[in-house]
């Protein structure tokens, strides 16, 4: 799990499914790992929301969550706290 405030720098530029220079065949970025994890999550955690700069910049980021994974829900959280009936038995 990435901090809010991590997703949004790897994909402040968009969407880049290429493999960066210096990784080895089967190896993946960072940013390509985060990618599956969103592409193949039922539910997405959004933590730290405190931190992000503003508004529109979560809604931004929750928009780039949908478009990888427009069935995932997607929860904003704090110091990672939240109900366990959100995230328990959604697959």
């Amino acid at each position: 799990m990435a901090s809010l405030q991590q997703f949004s720098d790897k994909y402040d530029g968009g969407l880049d499914k290429s493999t960066p220079e210096g990784l080895e065949e089967g190896e993946k970025s960072i940013a390509n790992l985060l990618m599956e994890q969103v592409e193949f999550a039922n539910v997405i955690l959004l933590n730290k929301a405190d931190l992000v700069e503003s508004a529109e910049q979560l809604d931004k980021t929750k928009e780039l969550i949908k478009i990888l994974n427009p069935e995932a829900k997607i929860v904003t959280t704090k110091f990672s706290k939240i109900d366990l009936n959100e995230i328990l038995n959604t697959g």
